[in-house]
């Protein structure tokens, strides 16, 4: 039988909510924080009052990169400027490599060796801004899921 593991609710909620909390150190610029299961279907959205929904949309963009691509959104675009690739020579919307998304994964690198169990992305501020918050929200979800690592 098939088996897959994945981001409950309950964990996503977590994530998002150590994340805002995270953000919510600087009020005046708010964000929004989505996270994604291992296929990159959406479980837990969250903006900040005052967040303009394109930071939503990016958030979900850069979780769904995340977790289909098996890599940070960081590493992806990275990865392909190594290798002289466009997004848009192939995948372009709903995919961005704009910092932020994260994958969920109990150890090693992804993508490979690693089952990745879903993402998070964050948006709404600078791109390292973005990927802080998001490592926020990702330390609070492997906190739950594996809590005595």
């Amino acid at each position: 039988m098939y088996n897959r593991k994945s981001v409950s609710l309950e964990v996503a909620k977590i994530g998002v909510e150590a994340a805002i909390q995270e953000a919510s150190k600087n009020p005046d610029m708010p964000m929004a924080v989505a996270v994604v299961d291992d296929h990159g279907e959406l479980i837990c959205l969250e903006r900040m009052d005052g967040a303009q929904k394109l930071y939503a949309d990016m958030a979900y963009r850069k979780a769904l990169t995340a977790a289909q691509f098996r890599r940070d959104t960081r590493e992806f675009c990275e990865f392909l400027m190594g290798k002289g690739i466009s997004l848009t020579d192939g995948w372009g919307p709903p995919y961005t490599v704009v910092p932020g998304g994260l994958p969920i994964a109990k150890d090693g690198t992804p993508p490979f060796s690693v089952e990745v169990y879903g993402a998070i992305g964050a948006s709404g501020r600078y791109r390292d801004e973005d990927e802080r918050i998001a490592k926020a929200g990702l330390k609070a979800i492997k906190n739950a899921l594996w809590p005595s690592e």
